[in-house]
Formats: C-alpha cells, structure tokens, sequence
C-alpha cells in the first residue's frame, strides 16, 4: 500500500509547476540518523500536493555533503527537477545560549546587578538569532506582498518584468471584485494564464513554499511511537512504509492493488 502512495506521490509530482522541500534530521531509538524529506508542490491548476517524498537513513557521518546527497536520492526517486525547487525548509538554527527558552521566562527571574551583563548577551544572542531567522523573510517582503495584496502592492517594488501584468491586473476592476471574493488560492486559478502567465507562476511558486518543518516534526513523533525499544529491529524500508501511510493524505489505491494480486494467482 505504502508503495501504491509513493507512486500516486511520484504522479502528481510530475505535474508540479513549482515545489519546496522540508527536511529534518533525526536519531532513532537504534542510533540511526534518520532524514526526513517532505514535499509540497503546486501544479498548473494551482492544487497543492504535500507528502512525505522519502525517509533516508544517514550512514557514517550527518555532514553537509551526506544531507545533501540523501536529499538527491529523494529527488532523483520521485523524479524532481532542481529548476523547479522554489525553496528548502530546515531547522539548523544553534541551540538557544542559556536555559531561557521562552519570553515568559524571563518574567520569573529577579533582577540581579551582579546577573545583569549575562542577562544582556542571553538576550543580545537572542536578536541575533531572530535577525537570522527572519533574513529570508525581509529579503522577500516584496515577493510575499504580491502575492497575498497584488492589487495594492507598489508595482515600482515588484521585478520588471511582473510589472506590466500587475499593470494591466490592477486596473482590471472585474478581477478585483473577483479577488475581494475568492481566496487566494482559487482568485489565482481563476485568472487567464494567457495574460497573466508570469504572475500566475509567482503565486504558484508563493504556494509551494513550507511555513516551517512541524511536518517533520509530526513524522519524528510518529517514528519514534513506531520504532521504540520494543520494535528496534524494524527495518528502514518498513518504518519508511508505516510513515508514508501515518501522514499521507493520500489512500492506497485497494482495489487496483486487489487487481494486481489477484493476477498474481495462479488458477488451480
């Protein structure tokens, strides 16, 4: 059944107009690196796909290079193309400096003279780490303002060459109205590619895009229900099938897999 997935998964992949990757890694309760690769993809109709794409486990060493290649194989197995990829989620921020892990922690420490210059490099490493978090978000305010307010946004702030369709798209008061109307999703697909073909595979693009790697998360919890102390001997291929089937929103096709068995049987 896990296979039947893989490959409604490798289906749609094929459509996709643009897709992002979410991965994580992870040690399982048998010390094995385990990398998760979650997909999310928008195809021409502006539907969205999102699936776990491949599990693979990380031999020897965790370095770049060995992610790097892990994520190729998941690339190469569900036959995505780079030039597609709009975008990579991880989660490879350093730990937090200190045991202050959340804001309201901070209310239930006295205030200290002696404590406070340690106080002030908890929380000077803290704005670094969220001026470093939220980089790629400033950097792309623009992108992100076309595609959620394209008919207010400031056409001089967008690329030249979305320009003369955002033009032409803001002056059309029916897709205005239309807009006011629908959600983004469905305004997007509403809208003629012929004229609109640019801004149309921005939004796509925008549509592909994982807010963070909680997908990732989820799967690891579920791994580790999975492969505890008990079941240590599950092999990868087999914890790779129960992940697929725990988190796909996709069934298993039964009745062609009955089909494909019953063939299988030779008459007596």
């Amino acid at each position: 059944m896990a296979e039947d997935v893989r490959g409604q998964i490798a289906q749609r992949a094929s459509h996709f107009s643009a897709f992002s990757i979410a991965c994580d890694e992870s040690t399982d309760v048998s010390d094995s690196a385990q990398l998760l690769v979650f997909l999310r993809g928008v195809n021409e109709d502006f539907e969205v796909c999102q699936e776990l794409a491949g599990l693979e486990t990380l031999k020897g060493t965790t370095k770049g290079v060995d992610i790097f290649m892990a994520v190729e194989r998941v690339m190469d197995k569900n036959d995505l193309k780079w030039e597609t990829l709009s975008g990579i989620m991880t989660d490879g921020a350093p730990a937090m400096v200190g045991n202050l892990a959340h804001f309201p922690s901070l209310r239930e420490v006295g205030l200290m003279e002696e404590d406070t210059p340690k106080y002030l490099d908890i929380l000077n490493n803290l704005e670094v780490e969220f001026d470093h978090r939220f980089e790629d978000f400033r950097g792309n305010t623009t992108a992100f303002e076309l595609f959620a307010q394209p008919f207010s946004v400031n056409v001089d702030a967008v690329s030249e060459e979305l320009q003369m369709e955002l033009l032409e798209l803001q002056s059309d008061s029916d897709l205005h109205s239309r807009f006011r109307e629908l959600s983004l999703q469905d305004f997007y697909r509403s809208i003629p590619a012929h004229r609109y073909g640019k801004i149309r595979k921005h939004a796509q693009v925008m549509l592909s895009l994982f807010g963070s790697t909680y997908v990732c998360e989820q799967a690891f919890s579920l791994m580790n229900l999975n492969k505890s102390k008990l079941r240590n001997a599950l092999s990868d291929t087999h914890l790779h099938d129960i992940l697929t089937l725990s988190v796909s929103q996709l069934e298993p096709d039964i009745e062609r897999l009955l089909k494909t068995k019953n063939r299988l049987h030779v008459s007596h």
